[in-house]
């Protein structure tokens, strides 16, 4: 405030400096520390200096790992911010670097490849029904081979007859390998 001249003290409310940068409040002052909360506590002309600062980033999902722009603050802003940003799904918490690839089209532990680890299985044409492919590959997918049509073997000896598979009860003489044998 302002000085007032004396030659003794005009009461208690008064000192011999004006160091004070908010005199309104008793807890920030030159001898205070400072503390994060945007104020600056001890009058030394800087908002929460001298204090580490580190980034934080939103982990929406909750999984530990988070995601997106980081921000710089001397506490964390909230329970929903972590010290990484590493999620590379902050949608989906079976997504993140800890998690297990499952078959399908998501990177689930964030390396960047898809299915890794996984046991792949070859798919076959079966025209004519009976659960045995013919020795046409359809494809190679890490699913269990069970997708209708496409039998996870190679193994039908005539894929136009029903009747001719490994399972298959073989006649005699009329010149059909039923059996496959």
């Amino acid at each position: 405030g302002t000085a007032t001249n004396a030659c003794q003290s005009p009461g208690a409310s008064y000192v011999t400096n004006n160091t004070d940068c908010n005199d309104a409040v008793a807890s920030v002052n030159p001898g205070a520390s400072e503390v994060c909360d945007g104020v600056d506590n001890n009058c030394a002309g800087g908002i929460d200096n001298g204090l580490t600062f580190v980034n934080y980033y939103s982990d929406v999902d909750g999984d530990t790992f988070g995601a997106g722009s980081a921000i710089n603050a001397c506490q964390s802003p909230g329970a929903a911010y972590v010290l990484n940003n590493s999620d590379c799904d902050d949608s989906n918490n079976a997504v993140n670097p800890n998690g297990i690839e499952v078959c399908g089209g998501t990177d689930e532990n964030c390396d960047g490849q898809f299915n890794e680890g996984l046991t792949f299985y070859n798919y076959y044409q079966d025209l004519d029904g009976d659960g045995y492919g013919s020795t046409v590959l359809i494809g190679n997918n890490c699913f269990l081979p069970s997708f209708a049509g496409y039998p996870g073997n190679s193994d039908d000896c005539d894929d136009t007859n029903a009747s001719a598979n490994p399972m298959g009860i073989d006649i005699c003489n009329n010149g059909i390998d039923e059996d496959c044998s």
